[in-house]
């Protein structure tokens, strides 16, 4: 593998990464944000008090969906995998920024570069698993201390 080829690959790897990273940023947002006005809307909605069944509802429904929403949030760590997803974007970042200054850029150098571009995901996916773990399921969806699984 030349040069070229080996730094498109990392940053493909890169762009990748930043591409969840982002994603995970935007549902962080948009949950707190849905969480923070569904909640604050509930009291004025029963300060109002509209008259009729019907108005008599929103207060619970809103309630009960900003709880949705937040456990959806903390149940899918979307803050968490935003900085995981972006972290692992920028070490592959530093590693194409380190290769592309060698001047000897080499069959060997190139193998190495890719290593070290594996050695990163690799350390993504054992974190990820990590907290998968810490979670108390594991990759298969099975609960290991859960007395049925």
């Amino acid at each position: 593998m030349n040069a070229p080829d080996v730094i498109n690959f990392a940053e493909k790897k890169r762009d990748s990464y930043k591409k969840d990273a982002g994603y995970h940023q935007k549902a962080f947002f948009i949950s707190e944000i849905m969480t923070v006005i569904l909640l604050g809307s509930t009291p004025i909605l029963i300060n109002i008090n509209l008259t009729g069944p019907k108005q008599d509802q929103w207060p619970a429904t809103l309630t009960s969906v900003s709880g949705i929403v937040a456990g959806l949030s903390t149940k899918y760590k979307w803050r968490k995998n935003w900085m995981q997803c972006r972290k692992t974007s920028e070490a592959i970042d530093y590693e194409i920024e380190l290769f592309k200054v060698q001047k000897d850029a080499d069959e060997a150098n190139a193998k190495l570069f890719i290593d070290k571009i594996r050695e990163i995901e690799l350390n993504h996916i054992k974190n990820w698993e990590k907290d998968t773990d810490e979670d108390g399921v594991n990759l298969d969806g099975q609960n290991p201390n859960h007395p049925t699984s």
